[in-house]
């Protein structure tokens, strides 16, 4: 998940600010492992400026799912991408990364920014369960409360025959 935010003056230029000053989307972060942590509104944020928000959910692992030897690749992660205004956001807010699914039957984890947007993890290969509104072996998750919200790619379908086999792909986030 990145997060971008007005920059607090001082360093080189970059995005709105321009040669320091400041101004919306000069410096980012970028959270990439698995797990909660807290994000502390920057002291120098601008009054009236936003930050961007980019939640993607965790993929899901690929299956046999052992209908006509099958093997389906897992769903991609849903995304959200949200501005939200400084006035907004808490002193702290709790960030959550997803953790990618290990089993067949799973869903990989849900990615949030506080209360302001998620994403959920992609269905894996052996699970037909309903995600976001939509329903299939692998199919994807989906971004819920940005003002972008996406659907993560479903994983490939496989391929048999007695002599050569693949599984399918998984699918885009």
């Amino acid at each position: 998940m990145g997060r971008r935010f007005p920059g607090t003056g001082g360093g080189g230029g970059g995005g709105g600010g321009g040669g320091g000053l400041p101004g919306e989307f000069n410096q980012f972060e970028l959270f990439s492992h698995a797990g909660s942590f807290t994000w502390e509104k920057p002291a120098g944020l601008v009054e009236g400026s936003r930050i961007l928000v980019h939640c993607w959910g965790a993929g899901g692992a690929g299956c046999y799912v052992g209908v006509g030897n099958n093997a389906t690749g897992g769903g991609g992660g849903g995304l959200a991408i949200k501005y939200i205004d400084e006035s907004a956001l808490n002193a702290t807010e709790t960030l959550t990364i997803g953790t990618g699914s290990e089993t067949y039957s799973s869903t990989g984890g849900t990615s949030s920014f506080g209360s302001h947007c998620s994403a959920s993890g992609g269905n894996c290969g052996g699970n037909a369960s309903t995600n976001q509104g939509s329903s299939g072996y692998g199919v994807g998750g989906m971004g819920v409360g940005g003002d972008i919200n996406r659907r993560g790619g479903s994983g490939g379908a496989s391929y048999y025959s007695t002599t050569t086999n693949h599984g399918g792909g998984g699918g885009g986030s």
